[in-house]
């Protein structure tokens, strides 16, 4: 699987895990249900792979990716903002400031 393949592939688990969670459920469990569902394993196998739950996130989805050097980490990054925006968080400005970006957004393009 070449770079460009394997980010594809952890954007989209990315985005299925973070639906998983936004729909409700368990991190922990929709971390193996988005494994399942993008064919990263063989459903019944998904239990082999390790969860790491970190103290003090409770109903936050959590996930650590590890790439090796060259293997494009800031490339999928940037993809990971977009996935979150648009699967977990659902808003067009995912930042700490969105009510600002929103309201301004709202006053250039408004219809007067």
């Amino acid at each position: 699987m070449n770079s460009s393949s394997t980010r594809r592939t952890l954007s989209d688990v990315f985005e299925s895990y973070l639906s998983a969670c936004r729909s409700g459920g368990d991190a922990e469990a929709s971390f193996r249900a988005s494994l399942v569902a993008q064919r990263v394993v063989k459903p019944g196998s998904e239990g082999s792979i390790r969860y790491v739950k970190p103290t003090g996130l409770d109903g936050i989805p959590y996930v650590c990716i590890r790439i090796p050097t060259g293997g494009g980490k800031t490339i999928l990054a940037s993809y990971a903002i977009e996935r979150a925006r648009k699967a977990f968080l659902q808003t067009d400005f995912p930042s700490c400031s969105g009510s600002f970006h929103q309201a301004r957004y709202a006053s250039r393009h408004s219809s007067a």
